[in-house]
């Protein structure tokens, strides 16, 4: 595959070419623009958090639906999607650019199907998930779960947390509510060979744009 890159670049600007021979006339200005850019991967495989709400599920704020049932237990390996008539909260946001995810409580008023009313209770539920995950420790080690949770600024989000990307899943073990679950069961190794980057990609072509 060691040419595939380039030739991929080559096959694009062969359509952009045919766009503006086939379609552009004299009076069309033809703009292309990326949001991002694009890099090599890191040299050895991450680790990320991707079962958030198995975690939210375990400290029982969480339900999940499968097999045309309600439960609150997830089994290994299924596929779960989120009961919103009985979950308090659930992983809402990702920012990879700062490396942190977003938990948003099911709020009415605000979430179409929010079950939980503002106030006291919104604010006592709050603190109750950030005590309860901030309390989270990897077994083997005493380390803390998340190197950080706290409340987020972020529009239509609650809570913030900042996980460890730099983990050792080998034997290690993390205790909710008096049961232990091995740590692969919410990270998942991260192996790739490329990620969006700065800096982005800008073309403009037409009648009075200058080179």
């Amino acid at each position: 595959y060691g040419n595939v890159i380039n030739e991929t670049y080559q096959m694009v600007d062969k359509f952009v070419g045919k766009i503006i021979e086939d379609i552009v006339d004299k009076n069309t200005i033809v703009i292309i623009c990326s949001d991002h850019g694009f890099r090599r991967g890191p040299p050895t495989p991450m680790v990320f958090l991707s079962n958030l709400n198995k975690i939210l599920n375990k400290i029982g704020v969480l339900y999940f639906k499968y097999n045309n049932h309600l439960s609150s237990k997830a089994s290994e390996n299924e596929i779960l999607e989120v009961d919103f008539s009985r979950s308090q909260a659930y992983h809402s946001q990702v920012d990879k650019a700062h490396n942190a995810l977003f938990i948003s409580l099911n709020l009415k008023g605000r979430d179409s199907h929010g079950i939980v009313k503002n106030g006291k209770k919104y604010l006592k539920l709050k603190k109750h998930i950030i005590n309860s995950l901030s309390n989270l420790a990897i077994v083997e080690t005493g380390e803390k779960f998340f190197d950080s949770v706290s409340e987020s600024s972020l529009p239509q989000t609650d809570i913030q947390i900042v996980p460890k990307n730099h983990i050792n899943l080998l034997n290690q073990h993390m205790k909710i509510n008096n049961n232990v679950y091995p740590l692969n069961e919410f990270y998942t190794f991260l192996d790739v060979s490329g990620d969006h980057a700065d800096p982005g990609v800008v073309i403009i072509y037409g009648k009075n744009i200058k080179a």
